[in-house]
């Protein structure tokens, strides 16, 4: 299951306020800081968190939850996806299942945090059914478009 996830949430997304000089990767889509699609997703995930809430109540051991959150070191942010294993009251707790394109100091694996207010994204996989992952149509689009180009 967590490799299915990996292989439909391979694309990430990176905002940033400078050119970046390390090396170029098909997986990640450049976003502006402020862009308005991308802002629409963030508003519906967030809208629609407590359907996530819902499924997590009813989670069986196959199903797969997981948020996407900004991390940033100041220069840059990535939107990485965490698979959340534990849910408390204001946060939710897991590993970093995106590799950073850019960020140093954080890795594939790592433990991390995400404040509810944080999330930025959601994704369930359960009974054999996907719900959320609003972005992911988004940055898909893009990067069917730039390839027809």
């Amino acid at each position: 299951m967590k490799t299915l996830l990996m292989a439909m949430m391979a694309v990430a997304s990176v905002g940033c306020g400078e050119t970046l000089v390390a090396e170029e990767r098909p997986d990640i889509v450049k976003v502006a800081a402020r862009d308005k699609e991308l802002l629409q997703t963030v508003e519906e995930a967030r809208r629609s968190f407590p359907k996530f809430q819902k499924m997590w109540e009813k989670r069986g051991d196959a199903d797969l939850f997981a948020v996407k959150k900004v991390f940033s070191d100041g220069r840059v942010s990535e939107h990485l996806w965490v698979e959340v294993e534990s849910f408390e009251h204001d946060a939710l707790r897991g590993v970093i299942l995106n590799t950073p394109g850019y960020l140093q100091g954080i890795k594939e694996g790592d433990r991390a945090l995400v404040k509810i207010s944080q999330v930025n994204d959601w994704f369930v996989s359960q009974g054999g059914k996907e719900h959320g992952n609003f972005s992911e149509k988004v940055l898909l689009k893009r990067m069917n478009a730039s390839a027809s180009e």
